[in-house]
């Protein structure tokens, strides 16, 4: 009878596949994004971070709003693979947090990301 062997960690084993998983230990909120053409739109899950250098939002969501691009103001955005995009910015769009009684409005500029999709 051959001895049982000892299990250390990490195990060698070879690992030959991944599992993509939805994260779900990231913290969201429901917010309004509204213009100033009284348009607004719900998101379901949006991401706060306070530490963030700025805010990101794409084209195609400032359009479907009506929300004005500044064109003149040139911002790059360095991605984590450093790769640089030009971004343009809206300036003071309203963000509101809850509901009714319960919520807060804030005011908020936003880096626009060159991508149609809302």
């Amino acid at each position: 009878m051959q001895p049982e062997a000892k299990i250390s960690w990490p195990n060698p084993i070879e690992i030959n596949f991944i599992h993509k998983i939805i994260s779900n230990n990231v913290a969201t909120i429901t917010c309004q994004i509204t213009s100033s053409l009284g348009k607004g739109i719900q998101v379901p899950g949006t991401l706060i971070d306070s530490g963030a250098n700025c805010s990101l939002k794409s084209k195609g969501l400032a359009k479907l709003l009506g929300i004005d691009i500044d064109k003149n103001k040139k911002s790059f955005v360095k991605w984590y693979n450093n790769s640089l995009e030009f971004i343009r910015t809206c300036y003071n769009v309203p963000i509101t947090f809850g509901y009714r009684d319960n919520s807060c409005t804030i005011l908020e500029d936003f880096l626009v990301m060159d991508d149609d999709k809302p």
